[in-house]
């Protein structure tokens, strides 16, 4: 059961593991969720605190995508009165009432530990470095040694640091970004010793959010709509730009869009971006097992998907050897070439989602398209982004060339295409108003 408009109760199962108090007892909040009085809350969907905090849906109701409504959007499945992608939630995966492991993520409805790590007693576990889970799990270094490429070891190799008998590379490791115990939010990558969000996010609180389209953190952090309306490119709105549809308050292009792809609140995964309504993995890249990976330069998966190179071992060229070669980067068990790899440009961590491509270590798009929001656009046809990333066509226009433009047969008047033959407000041109009672026939009030 959860709550009745009239009594707002927090229900076990419904908020955990999506509610309750911070991890680290302070302000931030896990991603996909907002702090309120009582603990961090999923307000897409939580039906105690649906849309706002302790707005609480009533008895027959569900939330779905921060409003209650008698039944899901498509694609989401209600659980105890939440509507939730069973693909994707972790607190749900593939069935209401199965959770995933702590550090495990939701991947097309299966859980899976991040890439590099492997499910142990004590949760998803790096193997390579992990002092208590040396080369296998439970196996143990002696005390004062360290985990070193899955053996035990007197000292880290140069340019690793040991963290809590961990060797680690502190320029990339999230859970040691920087320095020992500095771990990144969820959902942000280490990028040369700094925690950083997702191309095309922001980060607003420890949170990566999409400040083109969050009605939340609409343009910028904590800027709220209101009620009613939309985010489209960083501002409020009145309604979602030609093309887009609303989710829940934030405009998204159901073909594009790696949060909403192909329905509302299903997200892709796993690495993967939102390409035609599907989720795909970057050009280059193979998904296996859950994730997005190059079968030339990962451990897990080298060659082929599913033949994981020893703990001691990396992967070079498809290959499982002792070490990489001269000018590569270690990276996930795999050696890397950090100017043109699309699943870790420029650094371990850093994919190029939305159709960009890695060139010189930087993820770009084509010639003739532009980044917005975090995907590859051609401004010349975008309605959303007409000539320029942000600039939307309203009024009936479309972009034509990079301009916005009314149909051939219709006029723009004041921003708006209308029918000079029959508009009562610009009846045989824009500004010739009718008298009251009159009606416009062939551009003439009669």
């Amino acid at each position: 059961m959860w709550a009745v408009a009239c009594e707002p109760v927090h229900l076990e199962g419904v908020l955990l593991p999506d509610g309750g108090p911070s991890p680290d007892g302070g302000d931030s909040c896990a991603p996909g969720t907002t702090l309120c009085e009582t603990g961090c809350f999923a307000l897409s969907k939580d039906p105690a605190h649906c849309g706002a905090c302790d707005l609480a849906c009533a008895l027959a109701e569900v939330c779905s995508l921060g409003s209650c409504a008698a039944s899901c959007s498509p694609g989401l499945v209600a659980c105890d009165g939440a509507c939730v992608d069973l693909a994707s939630d972790p607190a749900r995966c593939g069935a209401c009432d199965t959770p995933c492991a702590a550090g495990q993520q939701c991947i097309d409805g299966a859980c899976h530990c991040p890439l590099g790590e492997t499910l142990c007693s004590t949760g998803c576990t790096s193997l390579s470095s992990s002092p208590e889970s040396c080369g296998a799990c439970g196996a143990s270094c002696e005390a004062g040694a360290v985990c070193s490429h899955g053996a035990c070891a007197d000292a880290c190799e140069p340019g690793r640091t040991a963290c809590d008998g961990a060797c680690v590379d502190l320029q990339s490791n999230a859970a040691h970004c920087g320095s020992c115990g500095h771990a990144c939010s969820p959902g942000m990558t280490c990028l040369s010793g700094s925690c950083a969000c997702p191309l095309g996010k922001g980060n607003c609180g420890g949170a990566c959010v999409n400040l083109g389209y969050d009605p939340h953190h609409c343009g910028a952090c904590e800027a709220e709509c209101p009620p009613g309306a939309v985010c489209t490119s960083g501002a409020c709105q009145s309604a979602c730009a030609p093309g887009e549809v609303s989710c829940g308050g934030a405009c998204a292009d159901l073909l594009t869009s790696s949060d909403h792809c192909g329905s509302c609140g299903i997200p892709c995964t796993g690495g993967r971006f939102c390409s035609g309504g599907a989720c795909v993995c970057p050009a280059g890249s193979t998904f296996c097992d859950g994730h997005c990976v190059n079968l030339q330069s990962t451990g897990q998966s080298c060659g082929e998907c599913g033949i994981a190179c020893a703990p001691t071992e990396v992967c070079a060229a498809g290959k499982c050897v002792a070490a990489c070669p001269p000018g590569q980067t270690e990276c996930h068990g795999g050696c890397i070439t950090k100017c043109c790899d699309n699943v870790a440009c420029g650094a371990c961590g850093i994919t190029c989602l939305g159709n960009t491509q890695c060139a010189g270590g930087v993820c770009e798009c084509l010639e003739d398209q532009e980044l917005c929001d975090g995907v590859c656009t051609d401004t010349k046809t975008s309605n959303s982004d007409c000539g320029a990333c942000g600039t939307v066509c309203s009024g009936g226009t479309a972009c034509q060339a990079g301009k916005c433009k009314c149909p051939t047969d219709l006029t723009e008047c004041n921003g708006t295409c209308v029918d000079t033959d029959v508009s009562t407000l610009h009846c045989g041109g824009c500004g010739q108003a009718c008298s009251p009672g009159e009606q416009c026939m062939n551009g003439e009030c009669k």
